[in-house]
């Protein structure tokens, strides 16, 4: 496998450790119970990231193919409760939103950086992981997403997740 390859796997392992580094410090810091738990969901997640990169690359460093394409690395789909109630007993969740913002940052610099080097590769099978790399992280994109917009405006947010509406009024 060319220099190039094991080189960006290198990067991109270098960005998932960031990635659970910021996630768990966050996690700490973070005042709102459902953003603490998507925070160590969200480091986790780059932490099995890390290890599946890693593997491939000490597959190509061993100049072996990879035996499958790989579909997924996540486990599991993190669905946090998200109620109202959690923002009462706290004071102001300007700390929470701006984590928030750096992650969403953060996410999407990742699903860039794994669409390109998607692009740049002729192998199929590091084509197709480096597409689950990108969704996955966009999935991570989404649920800060919620995240933001149900501290900005708790009631709206659960107005639309909830799908209410005012139909034959």
């Amino acid at each position: 496998m060319s220099k190039k390859l094991l080189e960006a796997l290198l990067k991109a392992e270098e960005l998932e450790v960031q990635g659970k580094k910021f996630y768990l410090e966050a996690s700490k810091k973070t005042l709102v119970p459902s953003v603490k738990e998507l925070f160590k969901h969200l480091a986790h997640e780059e932490d099995l990231h890390r290890e599946k990169i890693r593997e491939i690359y000490q597959f190509f460093q061993q100049k072996k193919e990879l035996p499958k394409y790989i579909t997924k690395v996540s486990k599991k789909q993190f669905n946090p409760i998200f109620d109202p109630k959690q923002l009462e007993k706290v004071a102001g969740v300007e700390t929470d939103l701006a984590a928030l913002e750096e992650a969403l940052n953060f996410e999407e610099k990742s699903i860039k950086y794994y669409q390109k080097l998607s692009e740049e590769t002729k192998d199929p099978k590091v084509k197709r992981f480096f597409l689950t790399l990108a969704q996955e992280e966009w999935g991570h994109y989404l649920s800060i997403f919620d995240s933001i917009e149900f501290l900005k405006d708790p009631t709206s947010w659960h107005t639309f997740k909830e799908h209410w509406g005012l139909e034959g009024v």
